[in-house]
């Protein structure tokens, strides 16, 4: 079991509540999937000072009302012990904290039940009682048998579908990942109650649906076929940009617990690739997990809510004294820097390239020719301020500037790399030119004269605003590449992405060794 539980003792003897220390028990037990809510404080959660207290009991009328509701699922189901992160991490504890998040996987894994608080955003107003309201009551229709006898007051009842979607808990990245790893599931969803385990999934009105373990939309990790010897390396990838696409919707209240929220995933992922995590990205997955981009110029989908296509934001600290103020909690280059929908590269586009490997424009520079980062990093580090993780590489970088020509200007007249586009995406393009350089020889810098319209590329900001007028870019996957800006001490963090339109400029062969930030 987790390092500390709920125990409700005996079933059947309606006991007290109290904390227990596992010490290495076994033992079958629940766990809780729910959202706190915006700030909410619980009256009664561990605490350094409450540890001793709560081990000889918790005072149920004080807990917060998805709590109690969970404890009276549990006595229901004849199941003993609780895990809920109020009461299985110590709250005001930073490296307690750090030790049990990087357990989430197996917490929720080894679970018997998790159960799932879906239509609750708040955990003060409890999850049991359903408030959804049909449009239109059930029609009634008498029930008639095989051989059209109709039975003495049997009815079949027919209403409008209802969702099968779990609710708020859906939205939140803690959420995600325990829904993942969750073993078998009692969901109180939006507008019905569901099951859910590793071979179906069932719902009130009826309906069940049986995963395919090769789904795109099928994100279970809990099960060993997920990232078994079957699964080739390409397919774990594939799959793990895909889960980081449906991650990066997610809201979370604290944008530092980035990483936490993402631990126990990244630790099966590590399992079956065998390779380094690096601030988000895999080291052996590089050259497409630099290409991520905004997801604000694609058109909007079913499959992807609340909000699929919201600007790309940046984090803002929730407590101390840069409360409001913008942090940094990723290098530039990783996903997890920003808050936002993304699009991993993991698309046919960069597939494609990568099966010739002269479209490989951007390599390790370390000494070993191998490794991207000197900088160690893994899954298991969750605790802020992160440490730095750095990426060394030997690529092609040149100097551009916003060309006075607008992005719907060149389209006119071009048929940009970027492909076929929806009419928002027109203005978030901006096309590139070269800087020119006027010098005591003369002009340099391959331009045509000041604002020469010499368009060499077209890029994506992954910010709104902010952004500089000069930058610079560099090659990563044939046409694809990073933008990027200088710091003062040489080094260069992101700035988003670009495709280049006149490859001979904007990749002339020549390699420089790039820090990135």
């Amino acid at each position: 079991m987790p390092t500390r539980v709920i125990d409700l003792g005996e079933p059947g003897t309606g006991a007290q509540p109290k904390l227990l220390i596992t010490n290495g028990q076994h033992g079958i037990y629940a766990a809780l999937s729910y959202s706190w809510g915006e700030g909410v404080r619980h009256q009664v959660q561990l605490r350094t000072n409450t540890i001793d207290p709560l081990q000889l009991g918790i005072p149920v009328t004080s807990m917060t009302l998805a709590h109690q509701e969970c404890l009276q699922i549990a006595r229901k189901l004849g199941i003993r012990y609780v895990w809920i992160d109020a009461f299985g991490i110590i709250q005001n504890d930073k490296t307690d904290w750090a030790n049990e998040s990087v357990k989430i996987a197996d917490v929720y894994g080894n679970a018997h039940l998790t159960i799932v608080a879906g239509r609750s955003d708040n955990s003060l107003d409890g999850f049991v009682k359903s408030t959804f309201q049909p449009k239109l009551p059930p029609a009634s229709i008498p029930y008639s048998t095989l051989y059209g006898k109709t039975e003495d007051g049997a009815l079949c009842y027919l209403s409008l579908p209802r969702t099968h979607r779990p609710g708020p808990v859906d939205t939140r990245a803690w959420c995600f990942q325990e829904l993942m790893l969750s073993r078998r599931m009692v969901i109180y969803g939006d507008e019905q109650m569901g099951f859910n385990c590793r071979e179906r999934s069932n719902w009130e009105d009826g309906a069940y649906d049986i995963p395919r373990w090769n789904s795109k939309e099928h994100y279970d990790m809990s099960s060993d076929m997920v990232l078994g010897d079957s699964l080739t390396k390409e397919t774990v990838l594939n799959r793990w940009h895909e889960i980081t696409m449906a991650y990066s919707l997610r809201y979370v209240y604290d944008p530092t617990d980035n990483f936490a929220t993402m631990s126990g995933v990244a630790l099966r992922f590590q399992r079956a690739l065998g390779c380094r995590f690096l601030a988000g990205l895999w080291e052996d997955d590089m050259i497409r997990g630099l290409l991520w981009k905004s997801r604000r110029i694609w058109p909007p989908t079913r499959d992807y809510k609340p909000g699929p296509n919201r600007p790309l934001e940046k984090p803002l600290a929730v407590r101390g004294s840069l409360k409001g103020k913008p942090i940094v909690r990723a290098p530039s280059w990783s996903w997890l820097a920003l808050l936002g929908p993304i699009i991993p590269a993991a698309q046919r586009r960069e597939n494609l390239l990568l099966e010739d490997k002269s479209n490989i424009r951007c390599h390790p520079a370390n000494a070993d020719k191998r490794t991207w980062s000197p900088d160690a990093w893994d899954p298991k580090i969750v605790k802020y301020p992160f440490p730095q993780c750095r990426l060394v590489v030997l690529a092609c970088v040149r100097d551009v500037r916003r060309s006075s020509m607008t992005s719907s200007q060149y389209l006119q007249n071009h048929t940009s790399k970027w492909g076929t586009l929806w009419g928002p995406a027109r203005r978030e393009l901006v096309p590139l030119e070269p800087i020119t350089r006027v010098s005591s020889t003369g002009v340099s810098g391959g331009g045509k004269g000041p604002q020469g319209n010499h368009v060499v590329a077209m890029g994506l900001f992954d910010l709104t605003d902010g952004n500089p007028d000069e930058l610079s870019i560099m090659c990563v996957l044939g046409f694809l590449g990073l933008m990027l800006q200088r710091q003062s001490d040489g080094n260069y963090a992101r700035l988003g992405v670009f495709t280049a339109e006149d490859d001979a400029w904007c990749y002339d062969g020549r390699h420089e060794r790039v820090v990135l930030i």
